[in-house]
């Protein structure tokens, strides 16, 4: 598409050589609540981007989105997905930054617990409120994501997506 990334994960953990462990590692090695809320302001004044993170701050974005990607995939293929990245460079985190059994752990609970009960629910009354002029699509399991992502190589348009 030519628009610019941005992986907000990146941005907010401190380039560095360590392991996050945990709930510690996130006070220790972040950027300040204030400055990621000033970063995403930035970013989303651009004329365009894609912005890959989780949900802080997400009505700066929805409110500037003119399109939303939301995966709302199995719990198990997030699970699977956790598992088989563990400990291993990801281009959504600084280059020498790994993940020890403590942030595994979160992460995985995370998936279970918090994400179906509190943050989908916050995730979608969100993009009701903030993302009303945007075109929203909503991808259910890994043969939507392909569809999807053939339709963008494509050149299609994302308003085009048949889901």
């Amino acid at each position: 598409m030519g628009i610019e990334v941005f992986h907000l994960d990146r941005l907010w953990w401190q380039p560095g050589k360590y392991k996050i462990v945990g709930a510690t590692s996130v006070v220790t090695h972040t950027m300040a609540q204030d400055e990621v809320l000033q970063l995403e302001e930035r970013i989303a004044a651009g004329k365009s981007w894609v912005i890959d993170s989780g949900v802080a701050n997400i009505a700066v974005r929805l409110a500037r989105a003119d399109t939303v990607i939301f995966l709302d995939l199995p719990r198990w293929i997030c699970t699977w997905r956790v598992l088989k990245r563990h400990n291993r460079p990801r281009p959504d985190y600084p280059d020498e930054v790994r993940e020890g059994l403590g942030w595994l752990w979160l992460l995985l609970r995370w998936i279970w617990k918090r994400w179906p009960t509190e943050r989908r629910p916050s995730v979608l009354s969100a993009i009701e409120e903030y993302g009303s002029k945007a075109t929203v699509v909503y991808l259910h399991n890994r043969r939507e994501v392909r569809s999807f992502l053939d339709g963008v190589r494509k050149n299609e348009s994302v308003t085009d997506h048949p889901l």
